[in-house]
């Protein structure tokens, strides 16, 4: 390109040229700083230089400068410079569009319809004339499935999925047309509708319950957990309201503790209640059991505590969060309100620590069984833990995740006089 009959001599030679090349500048090597904005420009070529001592450490490129424009290399046209490029292509060679995977946030759900956007990023050298969500309740969807057009061409495109209920997982995927054929997202999008409130009467002494009083509970569906789209209550189980603030120390807020694998919970307001019932020590050889956990006792069936691993995930990328502050702004806002002291069963940490069970115990290196697995988040780490002190005798707060919403059943009595 630089060769007769173009024969650039300066920078604005190539400037002039059909291609347009101009002095962008580059990032330096060693910190990724912008250099030469407006008086250099180079542009990577797909060679390698060989230093002459066998390094590899260098790139060819295609430099222009106030004065020259040439390939070259130096002493410091090191590999990790970044530089710009311009892109050539041989020929025009049809494929099928390139198009993303759907996302479907939780903030765009209702109780029957969910927000869908993807795009089409690349054409495939032909026109896009159609593109779209597909979706259905098996896996892998396509255009035979349910269908939703939207439009056509490259860019990205939202789309309102309707009609759809409580129960079953959907999955959809993005998929754009060309006259080479039809091209969906490289990854099946799964996501359900979970209930965004629903209401529960509690009666105290009934399945565990301390007191007797009407929640209305808050839930989102979500993949945060790692073992496909779930619902996960937005506040403790017990608790009136969701909380305000990561702090938050308002008894409303805080809900019902509990002891490992045990069916009884506890309210904390100027005491503990019930004031009985209390077990200052506990070493049994188990995990929480299905007929005591109280995320079923109290919601439902469907209803469960999350596992280490789950718990471990939704710390994990991409949330990976960091601080306290980090997993309360998360979609399960969870937040710091303390627990009840294995010993005496007093509320300790209130406003400063936050503990969750899971339904996992730990297995103490002697053998002992007086530990469970909780997730804890502190004003500077969020992670699934155990220590010394984390015996099954601390009432922790929980939370509740859903796998399935059971199906409705209608029961008809008939009844005969005789």
């Amino acid at each position: 390109a630089d060769a007769a009959p173009q024969y650039w001599q300066t920078a604005t030679d190539a400037y002039k040229s059909v291609l347009k090349l101009h002095e962008a500048g580059y990032l330096s090597y060693d910190a990724g700083a912008l250099t030469g904005r407006g008086s250099n420009g180079l542009y990577w070529s797909s060679n390698q230089y060989v230093y002459g001592d066998g390094y590899y450490t260098r790139g060819q490129w295609f430099n222009i400068a106030a004065a020259t424009s040439a390939i070259g290399y130096s002493n410091v046209s090191y590999k990790a410079y970044a530089l710009s490029v311009r892109c050539l292509r041989d020929a025009v060679t049809i494929s099928i569009p390139s198009v993303s995977n759907v996302t479907t946030p939780t903030t765009g759900m209702t109780e029957s319809t969910a927000v869908g956007s993807a795009t089409v990023a690349l054409d495939g050298g032909d026109a896009v004339t159609e593109r779209g969500l597909v979706w259905n309740t098996t896996g892998a969807p396509t255009t035979s499935d349910n269908k939703i057009t939207n439009g056509s061409g490259t860019g990205s495109f939202t789309t309102v999925i309707t009609g759809l209920g409580q129960g079953p997982t959907y999955y959809a995927r993005a998929y754009a047309v060309n006259s080479k054929g039809t091209a969906y997202s490289p990854a099946v999008t799964s996501f359900r509708i979970c209930p965004t409130t629903f209401t529960i009467t509690h009666t105290a002494g009934t399945n565990g319950a301390p007191e007797t009083k009407t929640i209305t509970y808050h839930s989102i569906s979500s993949n945060i957990s790692g073992t496909g789209s779930k619902c996960w209550l937005t506040q403790n189980l017990g608790a009136d309201q969701q909380p305000v603030s990561v702090s938050d120390v308002a008894q409303a807020s805080a809900g019902w503790y509990w002891q490992f694998n045990a069916k009884q919970g506890y309210t904390y307001g100027a005491s503990r209640t019930p004031s009985t019932a209390w077990t200052a020590s506990i070493n049994v050889n188990t995990g929480w059991a299905t007929a005591n956990d109280p995320c079923s006792l109290l919601l439902g069936t469907g209803w469960r505590l999350p596992t280490a691993a789950e718990w471990n995930t939704a710390d994990d990328a991409p949330q990976y969060w960091q601080t306290s502050a980090d997993a309360y702004n998360s979609v399960l806002k969870l937040h710091m309100a303390g627990r009840l002291n294995y010993s005496t069963g007093a509320l300790e940490y209130y406003g400063s620590n936050g503990f969750y069970w899971s339904s996992n115990q730990y297995v103490y290196g002697d053998g002992y069984y007086t530990r469970g697995q909780w997730f804890n988040i502190t004003g500077t780490t969020s992670d699934i833990g155990y220590s010394t002190t984390s015996y099954k005798a601390f009432a922790l707060p929980v939370r509740c995740i859903q796998d399935n919403i059971p199906k409705k059943v209608l029961i008809v009595f008939s009844i005969v006089k005789y």
